[in-house]
């Protein structure tokens, strides 16, 4: 019941995020925007004018992209979405809690061994450092000062304890995200800045369909450049990461990529809302009366579009989620 309740709050709070720059698109939008969106819907066009999108986007991050405040927004939505998706596969495909609860009771077991060797090595040291004390050898001083320091490095090392459970997600996700999501997601951003307007500027269904292909495409291009440049970073901890975790590493991994390719989602949910707001219109019209003053299709045409972009993409994404928790 609790995994049920906390898959509803997770998709919810995905829900939210999407649908929360229509709601104000359809307040910020002038109403020219919202006739020619209408005047869409209406007619059965297959595209609506994604020029306001654009804008809000531009408002929110910007007009320029290499500012520090287009980059502190990109970190924090890079990080909002990173554990937004890393919840959706605790919720629907790994049990994150029970897997990190098996890896605790190994790693404790293994840590007993480790910390009884380590003050073994203390021992040994103890013994050996007095003996060099008296030693008047310019060797043996500095000996004296190497084994000194590994005992030091020793003491540290048995006073701390291992990240395990929570921490250990927790470290191995913001070690990810601000290692490499962060700068990987905002280059990703000024991509998607690039690709909106190209959409902006087109009515074809073939060309919007073709530039958000090669969205996509550049956005894992740049994911793979940038796992490619924390692997050469950090080759040891990966190693280590992944023969112990590596379920958990390759959780980690999907909700890099989704987080990277994420920076175009809006992109996405309008297109969807206002490609189905268009062939489902009329039932929309019926589902949404008697709402006339909060969601009607005709006032508040944004809302409805990104009620049904924000839908569209949840499900889509659930449903993703689902496959996986069956394959695996």
């Amino acid at each position: 019941m609790i995994d049920l309740l906390q898959g509803i709050l997770v998709i919810a709070s995905f829900f939210g995020v999407l649908y929360a720059p229509f709601h104000y698109l359809d307040q910020y939008a002038s109403a020219e925007a919202k006739a020619k969106a209408r005047m869409a819907i209406r007619a059965g066009q297959s595209t609506t004018d994604t020029k306001p999108l654009s804008s809000l986007l531009e408002s929110f991050f910007g007009p320029k992209h290499f500012t520090v405040r287009c980059f502190a927004l990109s970190s924090a939505t890079s990080l909002v979405f990173t554990f937004l998706f890393l919840g959706m596969v605790h919720a629907y495909v790994l049990d994150l809690a029970t897997y990190l609860g098996n890896y605790r009771v190994r790693v404790t077991a293994a840590e007993v061994h480790l910390r009884e060797a380590q003050k073994g090595l203390i021992s040994v040291l103890d013994f050996l450092v007095p003996t060099l004390e008296k030693i008047d050898d310019p060797e043996a001083r500095v000996r004296l000062e190497d084994l000194r320091a590994k005992r030091q490095e020793l003491e540290a090392m048995l006073n701390t304890p291992f990240p395990t459970g929570t921490y250990l997600l927790l470290w191995m996700t913001l070690s990810v995200a601000i290692s490499m999501n962060l700068l990987c997601d905002y280059f990703a951003l000024g991509k998607t800045r690039i690709i909106l307007k190209r959409i902006s500027a087109t009515e074809s269904p073939i060309a919007i369909g073709g530039y958000l292909f090669i969205d996509l495409i550049l956005a894992v291009i740049i994911w793979i450049v940038s796992i490619a440049i924390f692997l050469l970073i950090n080759t040891d901890a990966f190693l280590a990461w992944a023969k112990e975790t590596p379920s958990l590493v390759s959780v980690i991994g999907i909700v890099s990529l989704a987080s990277t390719v994420a920076t175009s989602i809006w992109i996405y949910t309008f297109l969807a809302g206002g490609f189905l707001s268009i062939y489902l219109r009329r039932f929309l019209r019926f589902l949404l009366r008697g709402t006339t003053s909060l969601i009607s299709p005709e006032k508040h045409t944004f809302k409805v579009i990104g009620i049904v972009g924000s839908v569209a993409i949840v499900l889509v994404v659930a449903v993703s989620l689902l496959v996986l928790r069956l394959a695996r």
